[in-house]
This record gives structure tokens, sequence and C-alpha cells, in this order.
């Protein structure tokens, strides 16, 4: 077989019928690429000789998911289609967000439990964990509502509802399969009150309010018996002053 000059080389890289990139007769074309991969395309050009026909595409989104052939053409008696290749496109989600009731009194109510993560591709999984263990996705205690923020991303809100008969432990993931990533939450705790516990606290409330009002009343007695004892030495004080004064003044008299 005689040898395969780079001129003789003629080969086009196509996806869904339009021209992504192509080299022909030994010049790399571009005339008749269709717009939306314009200087974004690469060849290896210096590698063709030992028939690298590769293809690179830059700047990559969700639009360019689709199957890309490559037709080669060296003469009349050898071209056609020689290979295909699917292009997945992935965007990684951000951490999972968790977020739980504020109340603290729980116990057999319903408390609804949110996981929220943005900017993903493709659509996400959310999973739920209770102590652990995984809730089945089709549960109805599950509501997942995804957004389509954009072409290229997407938004996830996932909702849990439980009912609180013990402490519980919650943490949620979002699995991007594309990626084989899944991206956890932090977990987050609630314990749980019985009525005889909430009662006994309520207790233990009162009677440390009952030492204090009798602490302070005690500090109260205290200071005022404090203030009338030193009122008492103040007045004892004047008086012995003044039976002093009027025994020298008698004494004075008496001497005249």
């Amino acid at each position: 077989m005689t040898p395969v000059s780079i001129e003789d080389i003629n080969f086009e890289w196509r996806a869904e019928g339009d021209i992504v990139d192509a080299f022909v007769k030994g010049q790399h074309e571009l005339t008749n690429q269709e717009k939306q991969y314009r200087n974004r395309t690469e060849l290896f050009i210096t590698e063709l000789a030992p028939r690298n026909l590769s293809l690179k595409v830059s700047h990559i989104s969700p639009n360019d998911r689709k199957v890309y052939e490559c037709w080669f053409f060296i003469d009349e008696d050898r071209n056609g289609y020689l290979d295909k290749w699917l292009l997945k496109v992935a965007g990684h989600y951000s951490e999972p967000l968790i977020k739980g009731p504020a109340k603290t009194d729980l116990r057999n109510r319903d408390a609804d439990f949110i996981c929220a993560a943005t900017g993903g591709y493709p659509e996400p999984k959310v999973h739920w964990f209770i102590n652990q263990k995984k809730v089945p996705p089709q549960s109805n205690r599950i509501n997942t509502t995804i957004t389509n923020i954009s072409s290229e991303k997407y938004d996830v809100k996932s909702v849990l509802t439980i009912n609180m008969t013990d402490d519980t432990s919650v943490y949620c993931t979002v699995e991007n399969e594309l990626l084989k990533e899944e991206r956890k939450s932090t977990d987050i705790q609630y314990l749980v009150k019985t009525k005889n516990e909430l009662h006994s606290g309520d207790r233990r409330h009162w009677w440390i309010a009952v030492i204090v009002a009798v602490a302070l009343l005690v500090i109260i007695v205290i200071v005022a018996a404090v203030f009338r004892s030193r009122n008492n030495s103040a007045s004892s004080g004047m008086l012995n002053l003044n039976v002093s004064s009027q025994v020298s003044t008698f004494k004075l008299f008496t001497n005249i």
C-alpha cells in the first residue's frame, strides 16, 4: 500500500450533521464550520501523519452534549465513516445546605427539614438519611423540586417531613450520577423531650427562681439591719453629747 501523505488526508468531524471541524488537502478548513464551534475546536495537525485525527472542543456547555462523528476521505476508493463518540456534560453542585425547624418542643409533631444545592448539571438525585438510615426515595414524606435556572445549571430543593417521636439525626446528600459524585450536608440533631422532662425542667426553673428570690430577700434584710444599726449608733452619740452639754452648763451655773 502506498504511504499516505498529509496532503492526501481529508477528514471532518460532524455533530448532528453540522461541521464541527475539518482538514482538507493538507489545510485546516473552517469555511463550513458551524458558528457555535468557532474558536472552540482544535485538531492535532502535527500528529496527522501517525493518523491522529482527534478533535478537542473547549468551553464545554450542556448544548455540546451530542454524538460526534469522524468522517475521512483519502481517495475515491478509501473514504467514509470512521468512528463516533457521545460527549457527556456535567457540572458540580454546591455543598448541600440543610435546615431544620426552629422549635425544640417537637415530640409527636411533624417537622420539616430542607435540603438545597445549586448550580449543577444534569438533574441530581437527593437522598435523605434519618439516624444514619436511608429514607426510600419514593417515600411520600419527601417532596423534591428541581429548577432549571439556565440551559447549563439546575438548582434543587428537597423537603423531608418527619414525625418527631424520638431523638433524631438528619442529613442529606446530592448525587450527580454523571460525575459519580455524591455531596453530603452537615448532620443536624434534635433532642426530643418528653412531657415529664419538660415539666421537670419547668419545676427546676421555678425552684431556681424561688431560691434567687429568697437570696435577694435575705440580702435586703441584712442590708436594712445594718443601716438600722448604724442609725441607732449615730443617735446615741448625739444624745450623749447633748446630755454632757447640759450637765456642763448646769455645773457652771451652780459654781456662780
